[in-house]
């Protein structure tokens, strides 16, 4: 685990300016085979800026993570902002979330 925390970190600091805090959760899509580790992060220093991977940095609430984004993505947000440390573990079929 402390690999993907460690990997996390520095891909933070590279495409937000941002340091990494807390793994959100691990999500599957079981159409595609790809997993996802999201982490929740804040800033440490420094300030937001784009990449070349990123076009743009937005701060949301909840309300609005739901509104612009398809279920299976926004949950990947709602989920890391919990206040429970635990990550989630869900699945989905890119279109839904499966299971309970």
């Amino acid at each position: 685990m402390w690999a993907a925390v460690s990997a996390a970190h520095t891909e933070d600091q590279y495409e937000r300016g941002c340091d990494e805090a807390h793994q959100g959760g691990v999500y599957k899509n079981v159409n595609r085979g790809i997993v996802a580790l999201v982490f929740r992060c804040r800033p440490e220093g420094g300030s937001e800026r784009v990449s070349d991977e990123s076009t743009a940095v937005d701060w949301l609430t909840p309300a609005e993570v739901s509104a612009r984004m398809a279920e299976v993505y926004a949950v990947r947000l709602l989920d890391a902002l919990r206040d429970d440390r635990a990550p989630a573990v869900r699945t989905h079929d890119r279109r839904r979330l499966l299971g309970g």
